[in-house]
C-alpha cells in the first residue's frame, strides 16, 4: 500500500505525524535528532519506544559499528539493535571491500572502522595505497592530511563515508564530521577520484528500506542537504525537526505530542 497524500488542510505537523502513523517503516537520523552531546534527545525515549520495530537508524556516522553503536545507545535509554542501524562508515567499510578486495588501503578512521576493514580482507598500509577509505579520523592531522592528497594526486580512488561537515553539540556548536576532511582535500587536489557512500547518497536509504517500497516510509532528521533531500530523491517522504526554518518541530517529542 502506498502511502496517500495528506489534506493540504492540515498543518506541517499533523502531516508528519500522519505520515509517521501510516508508514510501514521510519527511518531517523541520529545525531540532531536521536542524540546531542551523548544524550537522548528531548523526546527521544518516548519516541523510540513508540515506533518500534518500524524503526531504522539511517546515520552517516562514521566512527561506529553497528554494534558498538546499538550498545552507546542502550547505555543512555535508547533500545535499537544492532540490525536496525544503518552507518556509512560501515558501509563505506563494505563498499571497499566488495569493489577492491584484499587491496591495500589506507584507512583514515577509527580503530572500529580499521579493525572491520582488516576482518573484511583488506591491508592497512600508510604509502602506496590501492584505495583510501575516509572515515571520520579523530586522529586526522597534517600528516595525514598530506597522505591523503599524494594519494589522491597519484589517481587513488577515494572512498568517502560521508559529506556531513560538522555536526551539532547539545548547544548547536559545530563539531567536525568527515565533510571537513573531504573539504580539504578537495582544496588541495580538486581532481580527486571521490566516491560518497553516505547520505544524500541511496546507498543508506535502500539498505535500510529492506525491499519496503520507498513511498511507504519516511524519513525524520534534521539536515535538509543529507537527510531530507536524499530521501525524496528515491520517493520517500520526509520531515525535518530541529532548529531548521522548515522544521515541523524542534525534537522528536513534538511529532508524539498532540
Amino acid at each position: 500500500m502506498i502511502l496517500s497524500r495528506p489534506s493540504p488542510e492540515i498543518s506541517p505537523l499533523d502531516e508528519a505525524r500522519a505520515r509517521i502513523a501510516a508508514a510501514a517503516v521510519v527511518l531517523c537520523d541520529v545525531d540532531g535528532c536521536l542524540v546531542e552531546s551523548e544524550a537522548p534527545c528531548l523526546g527521544a525515549v518516548d519516541f523510540v519506544a513508540r515506533i518500534g520495530e518500524r524503526l531504522r537508524l539511517v546515520t552517516n556516522n562514521s566512527t561506529d559499528l553497528a554494534t558498538t553503536l546499538s550498545a552507546r545507545l542502550a547505555a543512555i535509554g535508547l533500545y535499537v539493535p544492532a540490525d536496525r542501524i544503518f552507518l556509512a562508515g560501515e558501509r563505506a567499510v563494505d563498499h571497499v571491500a566488495r569493489h577492491h578486495p584484499g587491496a591495500a588501503a589506507m584507512i583514515l578512521a577509527s580503530p572500529a572502522i580499521r579493525s572491520r576493514a582488516e576482518e573484511l580482507g583488506l591491508r592497512p598500509t600508510r604509502t602506496r595505497p590501492d584505495v583510501v577509505l575516509l572515515c571520520n579520523d579523530p586522529s586526522f592531522d597534517a600528516t595525514r592530511l598530506q597522505r591523503l592528497v599524494t594519494a589522491a594526486h597519484h589517481g587513488v580512488p577515494i572512498v568517502v563515508a560521508n559529506p556531513d561537515r560538522w555536526r551539532p553539540d547539545r548547544l548547536g556548536r559545530p563539531l567536525i564530521e568527515t565533510g571537513a576532511l573531504l573539504a580539504a582535500l578537495r582544496a588541495a587536489a580538486p581532481r580527486a577520484n571521490v566516491t560518497v557512500v553516505g547520505k544524500p547518497e541511496p546507498i543508506l536509504f535502500r539498505a535500510a528500506l529492506a525491499g519496503v517500497d520507498p513511498g511507504n516510509a519516511v524519513m525524520i532528521g534534521d539536515n535538509r542537504e543529507t537527510d531530507l533531500v536524499g530521501a525524496e530523491a528515491i520517493g520517500i517522504a520526509a520531515v525535518q525537526i530541529g532548529r531548521g526554518r522548515l522544521a515541523v518541530g524542534t525534537d522528536l517529542g513534538a511529532l508524539s505530542r498532540s
